[in-house]
């Protein structure tokens, strides 16, 4: 019975819906507090913006400055955690790395309410630590991805378990809204911090850091990731040769493509209840369901476009290469659009919820874009690459709401607004360039620098073992077919690389299926 369950549902998709809902719960967690401050103000105390909206007072007396600052505080802390959080997550266990992080937040999630009565100031306090603890998460994610996600299988799972951050923001308002309307604010905090708790016990429960750690999952799956992922990733942990990472213009171009990317993200997800409530007037509870609906969309299209990217590259009709400039320019350059668009027609207000639905959809085609590209060219150090990106793109976390605040204190207006949607649809072009023309998802040279190649042939995977790559990922049963194989070859050593052909990537397959085959596949 348990072996009929672990072949309906394998161990690398529980782990994958494990890491999806400690996304969700990452976001919900730090996104909260993004409604909810709309009921902690007292907006008739401020009247600074004369704005015409229909929420309820709450008992905080805080201007434009101040909720900027609240809001942008949990940056602070997230910015410094991310390239520690993704090279630990290399050498140590991302499992309680990721784990810890996790229920961390989720505590200090409950004392919310008691600082905001003593002072704003101890407010931001907690929200930086919620974003040093926080801060983690995304590279280690990364770090934990690169051992469970097979090739074929990549632009699925990265899609899958990274744009979670969008379940949870689009669960996060009208269940916050829900609370606040039923019993207060002060309830979104508790309710939704004790999530983090219940998680962390499944998360310690399914949770390992590789395949061959699990406990529970079948021989045939384990041999069938690690022959799929084969030597991109090493099983022992490696320095990390830092002066290729930070000279190359591939690393580089993701730094650029996290910051503009998410200039135009944050902009948009940390603001857009202000610019509902104080230029559109809706009141709390549409404001909650309408700003969460554009980002179930995201998840929506994230998830059908990675199919659509894995089938592509399953079948070599476009190079990886080329599926991730696909990706970056819908998800940036069509998205900067809707945004010029939003500029100028800000007084036609369905037309503006509607181009609103459209350019955040489509932002989720770049969780197969730029998202998918640091486990692609260095698997072994996807964490590291993720926090040095991210580093940069936590930036426009604190960064753009200021800027908003800066643009708009005193005057609530369309025109103030526009600015707001130029500057980010401007970032985001630029971003499209220099991925185009700096970016490549091909391995680098460096992920294999300090690789042992006697250890590296005798894993599984390595040298010696079957191209899988041709298979159907989400099927056992070739794996179980080819089990045989891969007891024979490793018997066989060297004198089988005479009987069945080596591609260019170290992998050997039988004559009848390596005849034909395309050696640049996935490049």
């Amino acid at each position: 019975m348990t072996n009929v369950l672990l072949r309906v549902l394998p161990m690398r998709y529980v782990v994958v819906t494990m890491a999806f809902f400690g996304f969700v719960i990452n976001y919900m967690l730090r996104n909260n507090l993004n409604l909810a401050i709309v009921a902690m103000v007292n907006h008739t105390a401020v009247n600074s913006s004369g704005a015409a909206g229909s929420q309820t007072d709450g008992p905080f007396v805080w201007d434009e400055k101040i909720v900027a600052l609240i809001l942008g505080s949990f940056y602070y802390g997230y910015i410094c955690t991310q390239v520690v959080g993704g090279r630990c997550a290399e050498i140590s266990s991302v499992k309680y790395i990721y784990g810890l992080s996790l229920l961390t937040a989720g505590c200090l999630t409950f004392l919310i309410p008691t600082v905001s009565y003593w002072d704003y100031r101890a407010l931001v306090a907690i929200r930086i630590s919620m974003g040093f603890v926080l801060g983690v998460g995304f590279p280690s994610g990364y770090a934990l991805l690169r051992a469970w996600a097979p090739p074929n299988e990549r632009s699925t799972v990265v899609s899958l378990a990274i744009s979670a951050s969008n379940i949870g923001t689009a669960i996060t308002m009208p269940l916050a809204s829900a609370i606040i309307n039923a019993i207060s604010w002060e309830a979104v905090f508790y309710i939704q911090g004790s999530f983090a708790l219940v998680w962390f016990v499944f998360w310690l429960l399914l949770v390992y850091n590789a395949p061959e750690e699990h406990p529970f999952i079948t021989a045939e799956e384990r041999d069938f990731i690690m022959t799929a992922i084969g030597s991109e990733r090493s099983t022992r942990r490696l320095p990390l040769p830092w002066k290729e990472v930070l000279t190359s213009p591939p690393v580089w171009s993701l730094v650029v493509a996290n910051f503009c990317n998410n200039w135009g993200f944050y902009t948009l997800l940390n603001d857009l209840p202000q610019y509902f409530s104080n230029v559109l007037g809706k009141d709390i509870s549409s404001n909650a369901i309408f700003t969460s609906l554009p980002f179930l969309v995201t998840f929506i299209f994230a998830m059908a476009y990675g199919a659509f990217s894995d089938y592509l590259r399953k079948n070599n009709l476009m190079s990886i290469n080329n599926i991730r400039r696909m990706a970056q320019f819908v998800s940036q350059t069509v998205v900067a659009v809707t945004l010029v668009c939003i500029a100028f027609l800000g007084e036609h207000e369905t037309l503006v919820e509607v181009l609103l639905f459209i350019g955040i959809g489509l932002i989720g085609a770049g969780y197969t874009g730029w998202q998918s590209v640091p486990v692609d060219m260095a698997p072994n150090y996807s964490g590291t690459l993720y926090g040095i990106s991210n580093t940069f793109g936590s930036i426009p976390g604190f960064l753009a709401p200021l800027v908003v605040g800066a643009l708009t204190e005193g005057h609530e207006t369309l025109d103030r607004w526009r600015y707001c949607f130029l500057l980010p649809a401007a970032f985001m072009v630029f971003d499209t360039i220099i991925f185009f023309v700096f970016g490549s998802s091909e391995e680098q040279a460096w992920n294999r620098k300090y690789y042992n190649t006697e250890d590296e042939d005798n894993k599984v995977g390595g040298r010696g073992s079957v191209n899988l790559e041709g298979l159907e990922k989400g099927s056992l049963d070739g794996v179980t077919k080819k089990g045989s194989l891969v007891k024979e070859l490793e018997k066989k050593n060297s004198s089988s690389e005479e009987a069945f052909g080596i591609d260019n990537a170290g992998f050997v397959a039988p004559p009848d299926e390596h005849k034909g085959e395309n050696s640049t596949q996935g490049q």
